[in-house]
């Protein structure tokens, strides 16, 4: 019933957009492409992110542009002209891409609203047809089709890349797991410059990134072994680029069950500045009001704007601005919680861009400003009477450069230095009382007050240098060194070193073997401590080691499998706290089963087969892994809180015409649970902890759209459904008191989200 309901609202919406939109459909708009040289529209979308390579007499002067390509992405609008023609392209490396005529019997690319291009063919494991220029380690790129054309929550790019191997996540949240670490532990980049607090309602389960599919150009995900210019953090890279405003001057408007967008970009002034601006409004506050009002009240909005002038091969200067705020206002009647959550982020940074002949440097100076409120109080009888107010305030100040010189045909160098002063205010007050029940059960205190007044400051700085080497034909390697030492208040540490070897061996033409070595060394930012759980003071610096060693075979020009082993040491994991029983409460702090959590060591460790297949409109991925993550204690090992032993996640698309549909698997072993159990007199008692296991975790998400193509625009309607099998994922536990005796501690199984519709609309023009 309460699917149908929000089926039904989201329809309203479909409607009411389509009938306030329908008098500006006939409107008439520039063909910018029709007529022109292929040779011509190649040279135009190329960038210094994106590079094409192509013969004469395959793409010969003669060929023009037939159509006006539906694409929005520049790689999107190469493909779909050139298809007109019967020809494709085929990824040589990163951002470099090769014209070639496609197979008898392909079928061209069909278009679509938000892309024309095959995920498979934008999801490119960086493993095959190296050049110098290319990362040794081990990275996954996705493209602005691939991460659109994902169905999940909020077209949330950070929500899709959880479908790529070794990334997992719970399905609430927009945060991801990595190959077994914390979600703290990987590094989000959005051109360069880091998105220390990229998600909305960061202070409740971050439902959402502040980053819209639309803005993203191309994502680069590192899981693990990542080069020496990316530090201070030790599990993985999320480097993530914006749209250049050049390559797409199309506008659009967007509504659906969780957000309405509008998106304009040009090019004006003398000068020919490019711009671009997103902004995003939430719209699931009136649907939660209708059918789950105890779901909470959720605001939130998020706004980015770039502007850029100049070319590389003189001086480019883009200057960035990405602002979000969201509220919540959320009450849990069953667990006595209620409590108001707010936040505001502003990203604000300059980047410099020159290029000569073999040299190119870059500089980032920004700052970063987050702050963050909670108030609220837990009241449940028998169990726990708590409340507690928190406000924080962290501001960062960064100055980055980078310089990459090829000073033979062989040999490239890099090195770099990133400086950054941060200063944090923290206001925290926190009292809770739990009951003689509560308190025998965890063995914790009856009464717990936390008062906290802090204004600490941190100086961060780093260097980097690395050297790539083609020591043959086949064989390429990369070694680098990373020191980087931070102070707080005049406490000095000593600089911390980080050597990182890594190694490409191209067996034949169609295999190729990586090998990498790392330390990695991470410290807490800024707006990281946990005054919540009593910490007055940052914890000192963690240290992981990675071994990796990965082979990928093509099999034919359709079907590629690779695997790929990796063994994570971490010598110094900081100290943690976690809900044992409940991970969905509002106040983690002040539920009864809060734990303090303090490793000697972490261990994670697993194997990953991947296979990749593709020919004609249909695309298909498939990823089977085996991985174990644990702890050391002085007790013994614990397994971590998700821990999986087995996962397997995978993807299809089909595209034909004006129809796209695609869909996304998700499934696992049941991550680990702590049991409570009642003896045969009554007491309750606590197995130890993750000694069980939830069910398995099963996750079906599928999405279909219709591209309807106008005279001068275009109109996409898509229907999505999260979790369409309605499986009933279990979460976690909620603790409770029986009804005949209120000293009596009861458990009650929660579980993950329910089936999920959304019906959207988007407008481009």
């Amino acid at each position: 019933m309460g699917s149908r309901r929000v089926s039904s609202f989201a329809g309203a919406i479909l409607l009411l957009a389509a009938i306030a939109i329908a008098p500006m459909l006939h409107a008439q708009a520039r063909a910018p492409w029709v007529g022109r040289p292929l040779t011509e529209v190649l040279q135009a979308l190329q960038s210094d992110r994106l590079r094409f390579l192509y013969s004469s007499q395959l793409v010969s002067p003669s060929l023009a542009v037939t159509s006006e390509p539906r694409a929005r992405t520049a790689l999107g609008i190469a493909r779909e002209v050139l298809a007109a023609h019967r020809l494709g392209l085929e990824a040589v490396e990163p951002g470099v891409w090769a014209v070639v005529p496609l197979g008898e019997g392909e079928a061209a690319p069909a278009a679509a609203a938000s892309s024309t291009v095959d995920p498979l063919a934008e999801v490119v494991v960086s493993v095959s047809r190296y050049s110098l220029g290319d990362d040794v380690g081990s990275a996954v790129t996705m493209d602005a089709a691939a991460l659109g054309d994902q169905p999940g929550i909020g077209n949330d790019p950070l929500r899709a890349l959880q479908q790529l191997p070794g990334i997992t996540g719970n399905g609430l949240s927009a945060r991801s797991n990595v190959r077994g670490s914390d979600p703290s532990e990987s590094l989000l980049l959005l051109d360069g410059y880091p998105l220390r607090q990229p998600f909305h309602l960061a202070g409740y389960q971050s439902l959402f990134s502040v980053l819209d599919a639309g803005l993203v150009d191309s994502a680069e995900v590192f899981t693990g072994g990542f080069p020496v210019r990316y530090g201070n953090r030790m599990a993985a890279v999320f480097d993530l680029r914006s749209v250049d405003p050049a390559s797409d001057t199309r506008e659009s408007l967007g509504v659906d069950v969780f957000n309405a967008s509008a998106r304009a970009a040009g090019t004006e002034g003398p000068w020919g500045t490019r711009w671009l601006g997103l902004g995003r409004v939430g719209t699931l506050r009136p649907v939660l009001h209708v059918f789950a009002p105890s779901a909470g009240s959720p605001t939130y909005s998020d706004l980015y704007l770039k502007a850029t002038r100049g070319e590389v091969d003189r001086l480019r200067v883009t200057a960035n601005l990405l602002w979000s705020r969201d509220e919540l206002p959320i009450t849990d009647e069953g667990r006595g919680e209620q409590a108001r959550i707010e936040g505001r982020v502003r990203y604000g940074w300059l980047q410099l861009e020159r290029a000569w002949n073999d040299v190119t440097v870059q500089v980032w100076l920004g700052q970063t400003r987050i702050e963050s409120l909670r108030e609220g109080s837990a009241m449940q009888a028998g169990i726990v009477d708590a409340a507690v107010d928190d406000a924080r305030d962290a501001r960062l100040s960064d100055l980055r450069g980078r310089v990459r010189w090829q000073p033979a045909p062989r040999q490239s160098l890099e090195g770099g230095i990133e400086l950054t002063d941060a200063s944090g205010h923290y206001r925290y007050d926190s009292r809770a009382s739990y009951s003689p029940a509560v308190t025998a059960l965890f063995d914790r205190d009856a009464l717990v007050v936390r008062t906290a007044r802090l204004r600490p400051r941190r100086d961060q700085a780093a260097a980097f240098v690395s050297h790539r080497w083609a020591l043959t034909g086949d064989i390429t390697t990369e070694a680098g060194l990373r020191a980087q030492r931070l102070a707080t208040r005049g406490d000095s540490r000593n600089w911390l070193f980080d050597p990182r070897f890594g190694m490409r061996w191209e067996l034949d033409e169609r295999t190729n073997l990586k090998l990498h070595w790392g330390r990695f060394h991470q410290v807490d930012e800024i707006n990281e401590l946990q005054v919540e759980d009593g910490l007055l003071r940052f914890d000192d610096p963690q240290r992981s080691e990675h071994r990796i060693v990965g082979i990928e075979r093509r099999l034919d020009e359709r079907l590629s499998v690779r695997v790929e082993a990796f063994e994570k040491r971490q010598s110094r994991p900081r100290e943690r706290f976690e809900n044992l029983l409940n991970q969905q409460t509002i106040l983690a702090e002040l539920a009864p089963d809060r734990i303090a959590l303090q490793p000697l060591q972490a261990q994670l460790r697993g194997v990953e087969l991947t296979g990749s297949y593709r020919e004609g409109p249909l695309s298909a991925w498939t990823s089977l892994g085996w991985s174990k993550a644990f702890d050391r204690f002085e007790r013994g090992t614990e397994l971590r809180n998700w821990d999986q032993t087995w996962s397997l996640t995978g993807g299809a698309r089909w595209a034909r015409g004006p129809w796209l549909l695609s869909g996304a698997l998700n499934a696992h072993r049941g991550w680990p649970t702590t049991e409570l159990r009642t003896l045969g007199t009554g007491d309750a008692v606590l197995d130890p902890r993750n000694s069980d296991r939830l069910p398995l975790f099963l996750q079906l998400d599928v999405r279909a759209q219709y591209t309807l193509r106008l005279a001068a625009s275009e109109l996409a309607l898509s229907a999505e459904v999260m979790n369409a099998q309605e499986r009933v994922n279990a979460c976690c536990s909620e603790l409770g008191v029986s009804a005949t005796d209120p000293s009596r501690l009861t458990e009650r199984r929660l579980y993950w989200l329910p089936v999920i519709p959304s019906l959207g609309v988007r407008w481009t023009f």
